[in-house]
């Protein structure tokens, strides 16, 4: 999903990090509902091929898989 921002249309107010919604005023009597930005709306841009993930939110998570088996590696070494 790509956030689409067009010039002027994009205040302070609406860039919220979280998960949850909010209601933005677009005009005198109208209203619009808007999603948070969080982790998964952020695309990583991989140049060097790094990662499968397409977000940020999925790029973390294979980080910590790859730590969670480094580290049982490591234990079983150690053991």
């Amino acid at each position: 999903m790509a956030i689409e921002v067009i010039k002027s249309r994009v205040a302070k107010q609406d860039i919220k990090f979280g998960t949850s919604s909010f209601t933005r005023q677009t005009g005198p009597t109208q209203y619009q509902q808007c999603t948070e930005v969080y982790a998964a709306h952020v695309p990583v841009r991989d140049a060097g091929g790094l990662f499968t993930a397409a977000n940020v939110e999925a790029a973390l998570a294979e980080i910590m898989t790859i730590v969670a088996l480094t580290a049982q590696q490591v234990a079983a070494l150690t053991a």
